[in-house]
């Protein structure tokens, strides 16, 4: 299997009961198998918090690229808004973001903060 970012060939570095988690190690781009079920969901729920550190620390990199480009006040629009862990960095640099998310689990627990534990 390719990595859908880069190209290069992934590895599988975990299972957790139905998902696999995949890695690429030149890219350093993770990602799980589709969700199929309600089951499947759950584990990815525990897979997403595995990774908020990662996340956080490429939000920050997304964000200095964005301050180089946008003034703050900026209004942008995030599709996949997940948990709404970006969106709340955005706020917090002054940009004005509007997540679309399909996931109504992800949705309803972005709107009340993003699930963060």
């Amino acid at each position: 299997m390719n990595c859908e970012i880069c190209g290069n060939e992934i590895s599988k570095i975990q299972s957790l009961k139905s998902n696999r988690i995949y890695s690429c190690a030149h890219c350093y781009h993770f990602f799980c198998d589709d969700i199929k079920n309600e089951n499947d969901y759950t584990v990815y729920e525990e897979y997403e918090y595995l990774l908020k550190q990662l996340r956080d620390k490429n939000y920050c990199k997304i964000l200095k690229n964005i301050k180089n480009i946008l003034p703050v006040n900026a209004v942008g629009l995030e599709v996949g808004s997940a948990l709404g862990w970006f969106l709340q960095k955005c706020a917090n640099n002054g940009y004005m973001m509007t997540g679309i998310e399909p996931i109504k689990c992800n949705y309803e627990r972005s709107i009340t903060g993003g699930g963060i534990l």
